[in-house]
């Protein structure tokens, strides 16, 4: 199969694809087992999740789990309890619109490698039964460079299809907003705040559901040669640095303080995972909207 795009940024995405397919495929008792991901990882993704997992296994033991995988299913599954804390508030019959935004090149793979898988998301028709039909009521995909004029494009492409500002919302923004430096990363928690609901007795407020590296994560990364590896030079703060921000701290509450994903995939599952060789963790937190 040849790679469609060679960008880092199609690259990494590929790489967390094939992270998914290790852990389901080739780890005892898989903390998630992802039926898509073998259709989006690629060769090269694929090989490099494989090699990732030698290299744990020979450096720490088996047994363990991988980290991402682990991230990816403790932000899955506090989507689902942010979800039903809607339906708590009044929101009985939850309907779930997802809306992907993503670079432009991005969205293109992704339309089409689901659409090749039968994803029913990413179907052109509907007139054949989908492999893998759509479990939200439904699915938009946007191509917009978050880091670039937010304020403007953000609403503007949201509002294009179907996003409605007056209904709660739950920002989902895994290994995403650390990518960018500062002044834009404040530019984006700034936009999705004024694109949300602040609460009432009645209404629960909009929420965020994000991930970020910790101090040690971000120094590893500072410290590589350019070039050297797949992370080097590459995030721009750590999560400290995030929730101590002006644009954070004005608009946002933290109702759950970070944690490493380890920490909390011990806590909730039972599940040890391996450590990044070069050191370092991605910490996972939840925020609600200033009332």
């Amino acid at each position: 199969m040849k790679e469609e795009v060679d960008s880092p940024v199609a690259f990494t995405a590929r790489y967390v694809c094939g992270l998914r397919c290790v852990e389901g495929e080739d780890v005892k008792d898989p903390l998630l087992v992802d039926p898509l991901s073998p259709f989006l990882c690629g060769p090269k993704g694929l090989a490099l999740a494989q090699e990732e997992l030698r290299g744990l296994r020979e450096a720490q033991g088996e047994g363990n789990h991988l980290r991402v995988p682990a991230r990816n299913r403790l932000v899955d599954d506090e989507v689902l309890h942010a979800t039903s804390a809607l339906s708590d508030m009044g929101y009985k019959r939850v309907q779930v619109s997802w809306f992907d935004v993503d670079f432009d090149e991005m969205i293109n793979l992704k339309r089409r490698l689901l659409s090749q898988a039968g994803a029913e998301c990413c179907m052109s028709t509907t007139k054949s039964e989908p492999a893998f039909p759509l479990k939200a009521t439904s699915y938009h995909t946007i191509g917009l460079d978050l880091s670039k004029n937010v304020a403007d494009n953000l609403g503007q492409s949201l509002a294009s299809e179907g996003f409605d500002p007056n209904i709660p919302c739950i920002w989902v923004l895994e290994a995403v907003i650390y990518y960018m430096e500062m002044v834009p990363a404040s530019d984006l928690l700034r936009a999705m705040a004024e694109l949300s609901v602040k609460g009432t007795p009645s209404q629960t407020p909009s929420r965020l559901i994000a991930t970020c590296v910790d101090q040690e994560l971000l120094a590893a990364s500072q410290s590589m040669e350019p070039g050297s590896h797949l992370f080097a030079h590459l995030w721009h703060f750590d999560v400290d640095q995030l929730l101590a921000h002006p644009e954070y701290t004005k608009f946002w509450d933290t109702i759950k303080k970070p944690r490493t994903s380890k920490e909390l995939a011990l806590e909730k599952y039972g599940a040890d995972t391996y450590v990044a060789l070069y050191g370092g963790a991605e910490c996972i937190f939840t925020a609600s909207l200033h009332c």
